[in-house]
């Protein structure tokens, strides 16, 4: 029974730490740039509220973890291969759309707003398809 929380949890830190890389290191001057915060002022004031940004950020990870989870136990994906086809499916039908509707209408220029798509889409699967076969691997511990 507490598998149920420690899992969502522990998929929130990995989420974190995916999206630290993403949008750090990886593509954080291109994130910065499509977001137009290309200003010394405008990166500060982004810095500014970081860290409370990403403890809400971590709460819904967890959230969503938590619902996540559950629709993936009630799909019976309990093997690796189905927990990354299922990871992919909930990206593809629940979380693009949503995604691609978010960067249509963030106000942003045709091209900013897909190449904002890309890089959350791009984030939220690469996510998804490494939690899902984690929650399978990290079930063990808990039977």
């Amino acid at each position: 029974m507490l598998a149920i929380f420690i899992l969502p949890l522990i998929g929130a830190v990995v989420m974190t730490i995916i999206g630290s890389i993403w949008y750090g290191p990886l593509f954080g001057k291109v994130y910065m740039r499509v977001i137009s915060a290309t200003t010394p002022v405008d990166m500060q004031a982004a810095k500014k509220d970081m860290i409370i940004r990403m403890v809400i950020d971590f709460l819904m990870s967890f959230v969503m973890l938590f619902g996540f989870l559950t629709l993936m136990n009630l799909a019976y994906a309990g093997t690796y291969s189905a927990a990354l086809i299922f990871g992919a499916l909930f990206w593809f039908f629940v979380v693009m759309p949503q995604k691609a509707s978010s960067a249509i209408w963030s106000g942003k220029n045709r091209s900013n707003s897909w190449a904002l798509f890309g890089l959350t889409g791009g984030y939220s699967l690469l996510s998804f398809v490494i939690v899902a076969p984690l929650f399978i691997w990290l079930i063990k511990f808990f039977i």
